[in-house]
């Protein structure tokens, strides 16, 4: 892997986007390009009033809420609900986040959003829904299992999914404790899930780190399958040395991780693009400069292969 240096600069101008009124603070949020143009924004919002330790402890303060654009992201639809609640049958968790990073758009057509709830009498839920008219309805997907270690069940928290060939999705989740990263499989674009397992292999910081994870084409397939990319601090101590690893077999196997930032970093989303016909991918990842003082860093990178 090869890290380009260049001087990342905007080409055209920086659309702000006016995401609430009133005393509330957007969270989570989940881009998915549906075509030309056309871009979706989900996102939760909570009360500004309430720490990130006091959202699993109070009920129903959250709410889910979806943009449209048409243009690239120069102009926003008004912001309306989702409503995910509804969903869950009988069951209703304090706390209800989705992603946060990207969602992905299947080759059937198909979006699909990752999350995760809690609740303080119960053990955390993944959850994923789905839409099959461009973002217009939601439904739930099916049900995600535990893992299971050493017979104790374990569940997954912030996630993404990537798919690794025709309908066939891989979620990829953060896990608590001292557990290395969680998948899912769903052999069927999420309709259905079988089962879960922990990847020894990707390693994270203890009480677990966002990561993100991108499929793309790879290179000289006639057959549409997809390679994968990974990233999260890959140290079992603490949120550092921001890594990337590849998976060529479907997210069976992972590669050692290479560097992209070795100090303080954690949660970060990544994106493949083409420039100058050649394959080229971009980490947007959080780096801590000083107590409590994180910047937000960009980074443009190649593999080899």
């Amino acid at each position: 892997m090869t890290k380009d240096q260049w001087n990342w600069c905007c080409e055209g101008d920086i659309y702000m986007i006016r995401m609430l009124s009133g005393k509330k603070r957007p969270m989570n949020p989940i881009p998915i390009v549906v075509g030309e143009g056309h871009i979706i924004l989900m996102f939760n919002t909570y009360p500004e009033s309430i720490s990130s330790h006091g959202m699993s402890k109070e009920r129903h303060i959250w709410d889910t809420l979806i943009k449209y654009s048409n243009d690239g992201g120069k102009h926003w639809s008004l912001a309306q609900p989702v409503f995910i609640l509804e969903h869950f049958n009988n069951r209703s968790p304090y706390y209800c986040a989705i992603g946060p990073g990207h969602g992905i758009k299947l080759d059937s057509g198909r979006l699909v959003v990752t999350g995760h709830t809690k609740s303080p009498d119960e053990m955390g839920q993944l959850f994923v829904i789905v839409s099959d008219d461009d973002g217009k309805t939601w439904k739930k997907g099916g049900d995600i299992p535990f893992a299971i270690s050493n017979g104790n069940a374990v569940t997954g928290d912030e996630c993404q999914a990537v798919e690794v060939a025709p309908n066939s999705v891989v979620i990829n989740c953060r896990t608590s404790g001292s557990y290395p990263r969680m998948q899912c499989y769903s052999s069927n674009g999420c309709d259905t899930f079988g089962r879960s397992e922990l990847k020894p292999t990707l390693i994270e910081p203890k009480h677990g780190c966002e990561g993100s994870i991108l499929g793309f084409g790879a290179p000289n397939s006639v057959d549409q399958k997809s390679w994968v990319l990974f990233s999260n601090p890959a140290n079992e101590n603490a949120r550092c040395n921001l890594s990337v690893r590849l998976s060529t077999d479907g997210c069976n196997t992972w590669s050692k991780p290479k560097t992209l930032q070795s100090g303080d970093s954690a949660y970060s989303d990544l994106i493949g693009f083409t420039h100058d016909c050649q394959q080229k991918f971009a980490c947007l990842f959080e780096r801590l400069c000083s107590k409590n003082l994180y910047h937000i860093d960009f980074v443009i990178f190649t593999i080899d292969t």
